[in-house]
């Protein structure tokens, strides 16, 4: 399923609704500026999102998306990521039981890419409260790059920063948070593993 295709049968249906964006981005609880970009192709959604769009058109969301394709088609360009709590975050087993959301996201990933809800200001004004981020475990680490840590049961994103090597050519690190009022924290001073690198970032609507 294309986003850009999702956008455009989501006006499609909007107009022959004879409806403005105004009211279907009230109807709909989506930001007006976002349902915006989301009908030029610009802004992926979740299925959330959709399923709210759907209903404020009178539709199913089965009926809104008849157009593109199946919602499961990754061929075309975008494809369907699992939202996982933090707790699933990186574990090879699901913790607690649910059953995952799913979020669509155009962008080239491994099969173990994941996404997460951001739950906290600690990389604003970057990353929002809501936003939705993919998360691929198999990219390797960049300095610059955003990526999911955990230190003992705490999982958290955070800017990587490397600060050079030890005697061993093993990296020594810091993770950054973009708001001063959380710590950073460095690998030499406690254990930190790295979960994955986020590649892509959705808004939250």
């Amino acid at each position: 399923m294309n986003v850009k295709r999702i956008g455009s049968t989501i006006q499609k249906r909007r107009l022959e609704a004879e409806m403005s964006l105004s009211e279907l981005a009230r109807l709909s609880e989506v930001d007006k500026g976002n349902l915006s970009r989301l009908e030029k192709g610009t802004l992926g959604t979740s299925l959330a999102a959709l399923e709210r769009i759907a209903k404020a058109l009178n539709l199913s969301t089965a009926d809104l998306l008849n157009d593109v394709g199946n919602v499961s088609d990754v061929t075309s360009g975008a494809r369907k990521i699992p939202l996982l709590s933090w707790k699933n975050a990186g574990e090879s087993r699901n913790q607690d039981g649910a059953m995952p959301e799913y979020v669509l996201f155009n962008v080239a990933a491994s099969p173990e890419t994941f996404a997460l809800r951001i739950e906290d200001e600690s990389m604003s004004p970057r990353f929002q409260v809501g936003d939705i981020i993919a998360v691929d475990p198999k990219k390797s680490v960049q300095p610059g790059a955003y990526v999911i840590a955990q230190i003992g049961e705490s999982k958290f994103l955070r800017k990587y920063r490397e600060l050079g090597h030890d005697k061993k050519g093993r990296a020594i690190f810091e993770l950054v948070p973009l708001n001063g009022l959380f710590a950073p924290r460095r690998s030499d001073v406690e254990r930190i593993r790295l979960i994955g690198v986020a590649i892509s970032v959705l808004q939250a609507l």
